[in-house]
């Protein structure tokens, strides 16, 4: 049964992949895509089965390593793939597989792929009083392996469950807390308007009414109530007992 692996549609695109001649191309695809290779971007290599299944010969397939050397290395008897394992998918269980083979490789091949930080120590856990939602800050920090290592696109580690509860309760509570604010605010009553506010509210809605009666149509009649209501309300407000001016 195959491996999956995951290349870029994008690499067909890229500048150092296309200056590639087509025998290289087809090494570093057969690189990355044998099933030999390891989680981590290395494996037990022959320049003979290389040749066999590309179909290259054994002098094109020392050819196209040359052009591969920034990216691919052969190293006695080991193949390198610098950058494999950014490319791949980032799960516990590849982690860990890939960890195991990284400890176990020569020393030169680790220095080749470059990834000491590709396995940081696990981060203390957050105590309850660091899982505020606004003292909450990313679990691990962003891995720099450097130019041309891959290693800087490695995603952060996955939070712990104990972890991602205490900032969960933490969110709950500011937003429990915003909430009651807001029904405070909702509870707290409008200030009543002043009388010269009032008048002018009035005298706003009375000069709209006699507007929309004097329009005519089926809806007159309804505005000279609106018209008579606000004349008498407007009376009321100046206090004389006259109509409006």
């Amino acid at each position: 049964m195959g491996i999956n692996r995951y290349i870029s549609t994008g690499i067909w695109t890229h500048h150092w992949f296309a200056d590639l001649s087509a025998n290289a191309k087809l090494l570093y695809l057969w690189c990355v895509t044998n099933d030999q290779l390891g989680h981590c971007g290395a494996c037990k290599f022959s320049t003979r089965v290389a040749a066999f299944q590309t179909g290259l010969t054994q002098e094109q397939t020392t050819a196209a390593f040359s052009e591969l050397s920034d990216r691919v290395a052969v190293l006695g008897e080991w193949l390198a793939v610098r950058g494999f394992m950014a490319r791949q998918a980032n799960n516990p269980n590849w982690r860990t597989a890939a960890a195991k083979q990284y400890d176990g490789l020569p020393d030169d091949v680790k220095a080749y792929l470059s990834l000491p930080q590709a396995f940081p120590k696990p981060s203390p856990s957050l105590s309850s009083d660091q899982c505020s939602t606004d003292q909450y800050t990313p679990l691990s920090p962003p891995v720099n392996g450097g130019a041309g290592t891959g290693t800087d696109q490695l995603p952060l580690r996955k939070p712990r469950k104990r972890e991602m509860a205490a900032y969960q309760a933490g969110l709950r509570a500011a937003q429990a807390a915003q909430a009651a604010q807001a029904a405070q605010q909702r509870q707290e009553p409008e200030p009543e308007p002043t009388q010269e506010e009032r008048i002018a509210q009035v005298r706003e809605y009375l000069e709209m009414a006699r507007r929309e009666a004097a329009k005519g149509g089926k809806r007159r009649a309804k505005w000279q109530d609106a018209v008579a209501r606000n004349e008498a309300e407007l009376a009321a407000l100046q206090g004389d007992g006259a109509g409006p001016q």
